[in-house]
């Protein structure tokens, strides 16, 4: 088993009128990026063969400047180019990564890693609980979750889910999808914290559904308003555990 992990996660405000350049991210490449995250844990348990992205994170800010995405995006891909045997690659985002004259960077970023790898690879993604997702970005992927609270204190617990759901895809051959539904308002965030009424309602519901034969994971975004932006908006997937449960993930995420 072959994963290639990495993270690159901005939060971008829109109403920021400064725009966040290469040097405002921290950035680490090689073994480094493996101590960062979470997830190698989990994979190393399988005795995966790790090859490291890269590590590029920055404290929320204005919309990212193109050829600063390009920058990190290029990496990427160039290390992926080395790399397609890989099985699986597991990316930890935001979700609201806004990129100038681009839209979401993460859609842009994961649709190019399809095409360049192809339909067979398993990819896994961890996101930010004020994810304003791209409805494209789910037909995609084959597992997403969201930190379930705000304050974050589970991205270890979010990305740890992911890597499990990848495993088990790899393992037995699988290729779910998430099942996503966008929804026409927000919850803003100042509003929303995970352990009070009503937010802490609906992470309760998450946890009940990922209880339910068939299902894998059950998320929710529950959106950044201060990014203006196509993408705005609340949204929830359901991931099933087999292809066959594709359609009572599809109900249950209408339902939620």
């Amino acid at each position: 088993m072959k994963i290639a992990i990495g993270m690159f996660c901005h939060e971008a405000n829109s109403f920021n009128p400064n725009l966040l350049h290469k040097d405002g991210f921290v950035y680490y490449e090689g073994d480094e990026v493996l101590r960062r995250i979470h997830a190698t844990g989990i994979f190393k348990k399988e005795n995966a063969d790790l090859v490291p992205l890269i590590y590029a994170t920055a404290l929320p800010y204005g919309i990212v400047v193109r050829d600063a995405y390009e920058f990190y995006s290029s990496h990427i891909l160039s290390i992926l180019e080395d790399n397609k045997d890989v099985d699986g690659v597991f990316l930890h985002l935001h979700g609201s990564m806004e990129v100038e004259g681009l839209g979401s960077g993460e859609y842009h970023l994961v649709k190019r890693i399809r095409d360049l790898l192809g339909e067979d690879v398993i990819i896994g993604i961890a996101l930010d609980a004020h994810a304003n997702t791209d409805y494209r970005l789910a037909p995609l992927i084959n597992v997403m979750r969201n930190y379930r609270t705000i304050p974050h204190r589970d991205q270890d617990v979010t990305e740890k889910a992911v890597a499990r759901h990848m495993i088990d895809c790899i393992k037995s051959n699988k290729k779910t999808m998430p099942q996503f539904v966008r929804l026409p308002y927000i919850i803003h965030p100042e509003k929303a914290l995970s352990d009070r009424w009503p937010l802490s309602e609906i992470m309760t519901k998450l946890n009940e559904i990922e209880k339910m034969e068939g299902i894998s994971v059950a998320t929710l975004g529950v959106g950044m308003i201060w990014c203006d932006c196509k993408t705005l908006g609340t949204n929830v997937a359901v991931t099933p555990s087999k292809e066959e449960y594709t359609q009572k993930a599809a109900e249950l995420a209408k339902k939620l």
